[in-house]
Parts: structure tokens; C-alpha cells; sequence
């Protein structure tokens, strides 16, 4: 034990060499005085038409036609699946055409997928107006065409889960 405390106390021993070491004094840098900053500036009241609305109008349209091309890729897809899982029925899990349901199925739910994912692009889109509300712009149109939007999402999604469903026999 003694030997293993006296191991460990050898190294110490070069840390007290008499080396020169920096000063831990302030340098120049350190006490200089801050720079000033002036009181920020009172936020400007604007319309949504300034220079942050046309990117979130941007937003909001390609929202809006991503919206029409998955609802139309949905319309399409729900009723090739319908098709398929209807040819399927009472046919063995393993057959083709109860393999071509299933993957007509997935089809269906990856566009579901994409369903959600356009909603949580347009909650983002929700939370940005809130901020441009925060910095004082007037961001009512833009929000209720985000709710609108958003209430179509939640339809076709509400029709995509109910479709799902009993595409599955559930």
C-alpha cells in the first residue's frame, strides 16, 4: 500500500519544479471596457407585406399545391388499393394478388405519411407567423389561410386513416 501511495506521489513532485508558469493577472483584453450597445429599436408595425411574408407566402402556396398533388396522388392510390385488396379477398396470404394488396397498401400509407408531414410543415408555418406577430407584423391572412390548409390536411387525413382501416378489415 505504501509503495502504491509513494508511486503515485513521485510524479507530483515534477508539477513543483521551479518552472515559469503564466501569470494569471488579467491581460489587456480581459479589462478593456465592453463596447456600448444602443437600446434596440422598437419594433416597426407592418403588414405581412414587408420582407419577411413573401418566404412564408412562398411557404404557404407550396404548401397549398403540395397539399392538391397528394390528394390527388391519394384519390388514386386509395382506389387501386380498394381494387387490389378487393381482387385479394378470401385468396391465400401468399398468393399474388393478396401480395399486390399489401403492397398497394403501403402505397396508400406512405402517402399517408406524407399527409403528416405536410401538417407538421404547416404547423411550422404556424409557429413562424407567430413570431412575425411577436415582432409586431399583422399576420391574419396569412394564418387563416395556414387554418385552412390545415383543415383540409386533417380531412384527407381523417378519410386516409377511416380508408386504412377498412382496407384492413378493421
Amino acid at each position: 500500500m505504501r509503495i502504491l501511495t509513494l508511486a503515485l506521489l513521485i510524479p507530483l513532485t515534477a508539477c513543483a519544479a521551479g518552472k515559469d508558469w503564466p501569470s494569471l493577472a488579467r491581460r489587456p483584453g480581459e479589462s478593456a471596457p465592453l463596447p456600448t450597445i444602443g437600446a434596440p429599436e422598437a419594433p416597426v408595425a407592418a403588414n405581412m407585406s414587408d420582407s419577411a411574408s413573401p418566404v412564408i407566402a412562398g411557404r404557404i402556396a407550396e404548401a397549398a399545391r403540395d397539399l392538391s398533388a397528394v390528394a390527388k396522388r391519394w384519390d388514386q392510390q386509395q382506389t387501386a388499393t380498394a381494387a387490389a385488396v378487393a381482387a385479394a379477398r378470401g385468396a391465400p396470404d401468399s398468393s399474388e394478388v393478396a401480395v399486390k394488396a399489401q403492397l398497394e397498401i403501403s402505397r396508400l400509407e406512405r402517402i399517408g405519411a406524407q399527409i403528416g408531414d405536410l401538417r407538421a410543415r404547416l404547423d411550422a408555418i404556424g409557429g413562424d407567423l407567430a413570431l412575425a406577430a411577436a415582432d409586431g407584423r399583422d399576420p391574419k391572412v396569412a394564418l387563416r389561410d395556414v387554418g385552412e390548409l390545415i383543415g383540409k390536411v386533417e380531412a384527407l387525413r381523417r378519410e386516409h386513416l377511416a380508408a386504412a382501416a377498412d382496407l384492413r378489415g378493421k
